[in-house]
């Protein structure tokens, strides 16, 4: 399948570099901060991805 005709490139390249069980992880991290209100706002894919790529560090 081509990136173009993948709906979620992204992830799936997250999910081969780290596995499914960090995703879960960090996405887990996510929800809690979005429930309470800690979770920052991006301005685009790299913005968010840096941010992934941190939160992947400090996990490790």
């Amino acid at each position: 399948m081509s990136e173009s005709s993948n709906p979620t490139p992204l992830l799936d390249e997250w999910r081969a570099e780290v596995g499914d069980e960090a995703v879960a992880v960090a996405v887990e991290a996510a929800r809690a901060q979005i429930a309470d209100g800690s979770l920052r706002g991006f301005a685009d894919k790299d913005e968010f991805r840096e941010y992934l790529q941190g939160a992947r560090r400090g996990a490790a």
